[in-house]
């Protein structure tokens, strides 16, 4: 009983570093190889956990022949029978206790076979469940492998979108610098057109102090000659009242003689000045018509001629007669100013209405002044940005020349939309057809990583998966 147990322990033993070994054997297979799909090219043999019986009958048929010759043999030599057929049934009862023995082992036998059994069926399917395990591994392994090419894709996408972003941060750049002098060039104009307002204001403020200061001086005229009127009506009104006294009349004469010597004198002085004024304004009249420089020729021709004289004294005396009349309308003309000069307190207001409304007119002309002079500015700068624009696409694309565009803008605008509407036709179609070529390339690409892939080594999800990896790139395109 104890050596077949032995017996069969050492046979376990053996099994299982055999597995052991074999599956150690496999695992650097694999590893040297680099080939997962090794595992499925290997091939098993079951083999039975029972033991080979040690002891069978015909092991036990030469030790029976034996001990029947023994015993022949001692009944030969001995005489006892009895004797004889005890130590047979002794040795009888041993070897039917070695052959229960036997049994037993050969029950013991078939018990581990049939637990032997179970263990290979636990195994094969434990190597089952690996193969799906595997199977999935190479699923996932592909999927890694398709998501490696997508990743590939749009890491050269960002790249050039990078490259993009890189082109638009330079233009970008280019452009706040150009922003940069324009506005540099209109702080300087600013600052011109501040010191030409400034210029003009102080003109202005100028004027308006010397309007102040004649304003001031004929305020200052007719306060003095009021003054002197009112003077005048008060001595009048004492000369009224004192009437009476010989003092008074030797001043009422002393003035009225006085007053009348005035007057006669000043009205004397104003007809000499008058005389010499048409002397003047004749002998100037003669000079440009006749050219006549000198004065002693110009007096010899003149009172030679009589009847030029005559006519001449005649028109002096007409003028006397003019003058006087324009004297009289001066008369009414001052009066006329009093009446103005009483109502001088409400056209005050007036005129202070008229300045302020002049004032904000004025204001307005000058910003519309500025406005204008930035508005010819901007319009120059985009008449050179056209000519300048044109001349690129002429040296780039071949575009022609912006020839008479005569300061037009409105033209210079639609020339530059018809080039632009063609280029960027033109560019359409390239890009269309890039990603035509693109799309073109990347299905020939992906049909080599299609036919590189081993579909034999793959479960039945990673041929579907194959199947459906062109459509699923053309989704994703």
């Amino acid at each position: 009983m104890s050596s077949a147990f032995n017996s069969n322990s050492t046979w376990n033993q053996t099994m299982e570093t055999y597995k052991s070994k074999a599956k150690d054997r496999v695992v650097e297979k694999i590893k040297q190889k680099r080939r997962a799909n090794s595992i499925l090219e290997t091939s098993y043999q079951n083999y039975s956990k029972e033991e080979v019986p040690t002891r069978t009958s015909s092991e036990f048929a030469p030790q029976l022949n034996l001990l029947k010759t023994t015993l022949d043999k001692q009944r030969l030599r001995h005489t006892g029978f009895e004797t004889k057929m005890s130590v047979l049934k002794v040795e009888t009862a041993k070897l039917d206790e070695i052959a229960y023995s036997a049994e037993r082992s050969l029950e013991l036998l078939h018990e581990k076979a049939r637990k032997m059994k179970k263990r290979i069926s636990q195994v094969q399917n434990s190597q089952l469940d690996e193969v799906d395990v595997q199977n999935s591994l190479f699923y996932v392994l592909d999927r890694l492998r398709t998501t490696r090419v997508f990743l590939r894709k749009k890491f050269r996408i960002f790249q050039e979108d990078m490259h993009m972003k890189d082109f638009s941060l330079d233009i970008s750049k280019k452009k706040s610098a150009k922003t940069k002098e324009n506005m540099h060039l209109t702080h300087q104009a600013l600052d011109f057109f501040q010191e030409s307002i400034e210029y003009e204001k102080k003109n202005k403020e100028k004027d308006l102090k010397d309007l102040e200061y004649s304003a001031g001086i004929m305020k200052k005229i007719s306060r003095e000659r009021l003054e002197h009127r009112a003077e005048e009506a008060l001595l009048s009104e004492q000369i009224m009242i004192q009437d009476t006294s010989e003092a008074l009349d030797v001043l009422k004469k002393k003035f009225y003689l006085h007053f009348c010597w005035f007057m006669i004198s000043s009205q004397n002085f104003d007809k000499e000045q008058i005389k010499y004024k048409k002397y003047d304004d004749a002998y100037m009249k003669i000079k440009l018509a006749t050219g006549i420089q000198e004065i002693p020729v110009f007096v010899d021709k003149f009172l030679s001629q009589e009847s030029r004289y005559t006519s001449f004294t005649q028109t002096v005396r007409q003028k006397e007669i003019q003058l006087s009349d324009y004297r009289n309308k001066i008369c009414i003309l001052q009066d006329k100013i009093d009446k103005i000069h009483s109502n001088e307190a409400e056209k005050n207001s007036k005129d202070v209405d008229i300045n302020k409304k002049y004032r904000i007119i004025q204001k307005n002309v000058i910003e519309h002044l500025i406005k204008l002079k930035k508005l010819k500015i901007l319009k120059t700068k985009i008449l050179d940005w056209n000519v300048k624009l044109f001349d690129k696409l002429n040296t780039v694309c071949g575009v022609p020349k912006l020839e008479d565009n005569k300061g037009d803008i409105k033209f210079c605008i639609l020339q530059l939309r018809k080039t632009v509407h063609r280029l960027v036709g033109g560019v359409l179609k390239q890009k269309e057809r890039n990603k035509e070529i693109i799309r073109i390339l990347r299905k020939e690409r992906n049909k080599d990583i299609i036919e590189n892939l081993q579909p034999k080594m793959r479960g039945n999800k990673v041929s579907m998966e194959i199947i459906n990896f062109e459509e699923l790139h053309n989704k994703d395109s």
